[in-house]
């Protein structure tokens, strides 16, 4: 559901489950906006539990890890920018609600939101 709503948004798969120095990256993905080719990174998290247990779960070293290993797949997509977000699916019932959370970069980086690599 994760990668269908990124699908959604214009992104198209590039990796899937991969381990980039120490973190594990759930999904990553491109895109071309124009000129530029943007890399998304994101953290997947899947649960019957309410939303607020799963952002509770993504702590801010985690997110460091993340941007860290974006910032390696940058250089190796040779993407323009990154984004680095943490994708929520809660199941509730029959329904799936996925929800779209983008990482703001950590102080000692110099990346924000969708930031230039």
């Amino acid at each position: 559901m994760a990668e269908a709503t990124a699908l959604g948004r214009g992104w198209q798969p590039w990796r899937r489950n991969v381990r980039v120095d120490g973190a594990e990256v759930d999904l990553a993905m491109l895109r071309k906006t124009g000129e530029q080719t943007e890399l998304l990174v994101a953290e997947v998290k899947t649960s019957r539990a309410p939303i607020a247990d799963l952002v509770g779960r993504w702590p801010m070293r985690r997110q460091r890890r993340l941007w860290r290993a974006a910032e390696l797949l940058c250089e190796a997509c040779g993407a323009d920018r990154v984004e680095v977000a943490l994708i929520t699916v809660v199941l509730q019932g029959d329904r799936q609600v996925v929800t779209w959370w983008v990482a703001q970069a950590p102080l000692d980086c110099s990346r924000s939101g969708s930031a230039p690599c």
